[in-house]
């Protein structure tokens, strides 16, 4: 079974700006949460999701077998953020070639990044009108079973990442839209249009997505 573990906590921090009764604009806290999966139910005011997703033994677990299976951020992030997570890939298939996350709005405009099943990292960018151009890192970049942590971090409209607090060969920055959604496990293509058959699945040990400065 394709199975994706999401980690025990994630916090969403963001900052946003309001107007008082003055009229001057004072800095509030945008909508932010921390989710410890810990009550065996999806809290379905924070998360959008469909497929076979559910929340056991404070995980979400996610076996990707179409693009039916996911789990998405209902609000949107904007301004300059980082998303941090640690992640294990397990085994990958062309049934789900792709596997890891996307930053995108509701055009689909933005990034996806993570495993490969060509062996490598990847990043994606996508143009928000089905256009889609790749990037991959060295060979080997992706082994299954080995630790990473990944940082996403946008600034000025770029995303840059980085791998275990290191740039990946081959990857540089890619654009990314005022507002975007983080979906996990993210981009999904078919590589062989076959049989959903064999297993793609990782393991996130942590999310954390904060505002940058």
């Amino acid at each position: 079974m394709n199975t994706l573990i999401v980690p025990s906590i994630l916090v969403v921090l963001a900052i946003a700006g309001c107007s008082g009764d003055d009229g001057v604009a004072t800095p509030t806290p945008f909508p932010a949460f921390t989710d410890d999966f810990g009550d065996g139910k999806i809290d379905a005011a924070i998360w959008s999701y469909g497929g076979q997703v559910s929340e056991q033994g404070g995980y979400i677990r996610l076996r990707r077998q179409t693009p039916a299976d996911f789990l998405e951020t209902r609000n949107t992030y904007s301004g300059n953020w980082k998303v941090t997570m640690t992640v294990r890939l397990s085994t990958i298939h062309w049934n789900d070639m792709f596997h890891g996350i996307s930053l995108r709005d509701r055009d689909g405009m933005g990034v996806s990044f993570g495993f490969s099943r060509y062996g490598k990292l990847f990043m994606a960018q996508h143009d928000g009108a089905g256009g889609i151009s790749f990037a991959y890192g060295p060979e080997g970049s992706n082994i299954p079973g080995q630790w990473q942590i990944w940082t996403l971090e946008r600034i000025a409209g770029q995303v840059v990442v980085t791998v275990d607090g290191k740039p990946v060969p081959g990857l540089s920055s890619g654009e990314v839209p005022e507002k975007v959604r983080l979906a996990i496990p993210g981009y999904h293509q078919d590589g062989d249009g076959g049989d959903t058959t064999g297993v793609t699945a990782s393991d996130i040990d942590l999310i954390l997505v904060e505002a940058a400065s």
